[in-house]
C-alpha cells in the first residue's frame, strides 16, 4: 500500500469516527434523561457516579455546597435538548425543507421561467439521485 492510499485511509478511517462520535454526542444531549444525576433518595450524584450518556449532556457543573465531601447542591447546566434534537433529526434527514412560491409563473420573464425549471429539474435529479443510493424506488 503506497504512502497516498495509506493517508487517504486513515483520512477516511478518522471522519467516519469524527462523524459517529459527533452523532453519538447529538444522540446524548437529544435523549438527555436529567432523572440520572440523582439517587433513589433524590440527593445528587457526586460527578464521578454520573453515567457516561448524562455526563456528555451536561454543559456545566458548580459545586455549590459541600458536607463532608459529597455534593449536596450543584448548579448544573445541560446542553440545548430541543437543538440537540433538532440537529440529530436533520441528520438523520427527519426534516423536509418545503419551499412556499408566492409569484405567479404568468408573471415570470421567459428567462426567469427557464431558471426556475433548471432548477426544479436539478433539485428533481437530486432527490431520485439520493433514493436510488438508499435502495429507494421512486415513480
Amino acid at each position: 500500500m503506497g504512502e497516498i492510499d495509506r493517508w487517504s485511509l486513515k483520512s477516511e478511517v478518522r471522519e467516519i469516527v469524527d462523524e459517529a462520535r459527533l452523532e453519538r454526542e447529538l444522540e446524548c444531549a437529544a435523549l438527555l434523561d436529567p432523572r440520572k444525576i440523582f439517587n433513589k433518595e433524590g440527593r445528587l450524584l457526586d460527578p464521578i457516579d454520573i453515567d457516561e450518556d448524562t455526563a456528555r449532556a451536561i454543559q456545566s457543573m458548580k459545586i455549590v455546597q459541600r458536607d463532608e465531601g459529597r455534593a449536596l447542591m450543584a448548579d448544573v447546566k445541560f446542553v440545548d435538548k430541543l437543538q440537540a434534537i433538532h440537529k440529530l433529526g436533520q441528520q438523520k434527514g427527519m426534516f423536509v425543507e418545503r419551499r412556499e412560491y408566492t409569484h405567479k409563473l404568468s408573471d415570470l420573464t421567459t428567462e426567469e421561467l427557464e431558471a426556475e425549471l433548471a432548477r426544479i429539474r436539478g433539485e428533481h435529479h437530486d432527490v431520485l439521485q439520493a433514493a436510488e443510493d438508499h435502495g429507494v424506488t421512486l415513480n
